[in-house]
């Protein structure tokens, strides 16, 4: 029997999920889909601070967010953020796989 494949939105939708669950991991914070769509609003209009591009499709960004900066992974092509990360983590040994969690590269 075949596999049904996932469908975009789906990514999408698991990229939000992650995205939420890691903000409330690392800074206590909770965001529903207006915040969600006003941090997408920011960095899409460079109202925020750019951090670096790890590729093509993704950037991070340090995104002011309920009074507290947050380093966001952002993905352009699904306009998504993809996790939140600490704004101290030393980001040249992170990699940001495709799979949208971050792994850390001994």
């Amino acid at each position: 029997m075949r596999r049904k494949k996932k469908k975009v939105r789906d990514k999408v939708k698991d990229e939000r999920k992650h995205f939420k669950r890691r903000l409330k991991e690392r800074y206590g914070l909770e965001a529903n889909r207006h915040d969600i769509h006003d941090i997408v609003y920011l960095i899409q209009h460079g109202k925020c601070n750019f951090v670096l591009r790890q590729s093509n499709r993704i950037t991070v960004w340090d995104v002011p967010f309920k009074g507290e900066t947050v380093r966001i992974v952002y993905d352009k092509v699904r306009k998504a953020p993809v996790t939140a990360l600490l704004l101290e983590w030393d980001l040249e040994n992170v990699d940001f796989s495709d799979d949208g969690v971050e792994e850390e590269v001994n």
